[in-house]
């Protein structure tokens, strides 16, 4: 059975609710992404590969490796003891300062995982409204 990379979204650190658009201010810059995964066999060991470059330079940001495997990490429901493969979600924190991102309006966050792969935008801002 293939993993199947199923979602990839950002929010704000430590929150649940989708955002596109990301207000810039003096401090720190912090988001988590949300990786949500179908078919993840239990006994392996995944790495997710993150790459965050700007949408119109192509500069990478930020660039990394998050590993996990849900048998050891993972904790099986009852009655779900004997199963193999399961659905996982996953909430990758990225943290930067004011000075890493400045200039930048448009951020491309692609997340890799096993011949997978999904890129998603955050729409940076000093002022958003609406």
């Amino acid at each position: 059975m293939k993993l199947f990379l199923n979602t990839v979204f950002v929010t704000k650190h430590k929150e649940r609710i989708p955002i596109m658009f990301y207000k810039i201010n003096n401090q720190p810059f912090e988001v988590d992404i949300h990786v949500q995964l179908i078919d993840v066999e239990i006994s392996k060991t995944h790495t997710i590969h993150v790459k965050v470059t700007n949408k119109y330079t192509n500069e990478i940001i930020f660039e990394g490796d998050q590993s996990f495997n849900m048998e050891k990490e993972g904790k099986k429901p009852e009655g779900y003891e004997n199963v193999n493969a399961g659905i996982a979600e996953l909430g990758i924190p990225l943290s930067m300062n004011p000075d890493e991102i400045k200039g930048v309006n448009t951020l491309n966050i692609e997340v890799t995982i096993e011949g997978s792969k999904q890129t998603v935008q955050l729409f940076l801002a000093g002022d958003i409204n609406g």
